[in-house]
């Protein structure tokens, strides 16, 4: 795992730490069963003690499509982790599917954490904003090239289910995409080689203009973050500190 040496980070990794103990205490749904099929790289059939059936989608995480690179070894990773093994699911939400949307673990490990970590699959950052062990793992996995990240440039499935489509080959390498508006997007973006119009550059003219999401050809060594972020923290913070003392009252009233 990454170390993280930013204060800010640190901060925003404890108050998270909160929220998720937060999250525990008042999650209202456990499923414990068998999993019996695995259906791709983010979705699995458990069999419940009655032998009734709950399908799971794994929660903050998203793996590639069947069309796309990697998706039959993401779902071969999925499956050595968790078939025919007992399955806890701690249910964050139900999808319009009707999906129970879990953290799913097999004694300690977090399945999600571990398919991220192994470069089967993508942080799913729309879902889960919040995971900062996710984003990490996800980091490490690309930098070190793991898995799906070993190809040149890979794109996030929902991207994918929107139609993007790598552009050409990056024949020579270059760092850059410039499309045919100007934008500059580097080979850390989601956009990088993915439009049908555009260049593969070494640099970019000066009358380009770097994308929002990446920065372009502007780089920082750590990201910094505005100050609405650290009272929207301290906000949520706020919010869930009665919940969780509340939900502490009503375990130790039902004790007594």
């Amino acid at each position: 795992m990454l170390e993280c040496t930013c204060p800010m980070l640190t901060t925003v990794r404890t108050v998270l730490t909160f929220m998720l103990l937060a999250a525990s205490l008042l999650r209202a749904e456990t499923i414990v069963g068998k999993c019996t099929d695995v259906a791709d790289g983010d979705t699995l059939t458990l069999t419940l003690p009655d032998k009734s059936t709950e399908k799971i989608r794994l929660y903050g995480i998203d793996a590639p499509e069947r069309q796309q690179d990697y998706a039959e070894e993401a779902k071969q990773r999925l499956s050595e982790l968790t078939a025919g093994k007992e399955v806890r699911a701690e249910v964050m939400n139900r999808d319009r599917y009707g999906r129970a949307v879990a953290r799913v673990y097999t004694g300690k490990t977090d399945v999600s954490l571990a398919m991220v970590s192994g470069g089967c699959a993508w942080h799913y950052v729309i879902y889960a904003p919040l995971d900062i062990e996710l984003a990490e793992a996800e980091a490490l996995a690309s930098a070190q090239k793991w898995g799906l990240w070993q190809h040149p440039h890979p794109i996030a499935p929902w991207e994918f289910r929107k139609g993007a489509r790598p552009a050409k080959p990056n024949e020579h390498n270059y760092p850059y995409w410039v499309t045919e508006s100007g934008r500059v997007h580097n080979a850390r973006c989601k956009y990088f080689g993915t439009t049908q119009n555009g260049r593969y550059t070494a640099q970019p003219q000066m009358s380009a203009t770097d994308c929002n999401l990446c920065g372009g050809t502007a780089t920082e060594e750590q990201p910094t973050f505005p100050t609405w972020w650290n009272m929207l923290l301290l906000i949520l913070l706020l919010g869930l500190l009665p919940l969780v003392l509340l939900r502490l009252l009503i375990i130790r009233a039902r004790k007594h």
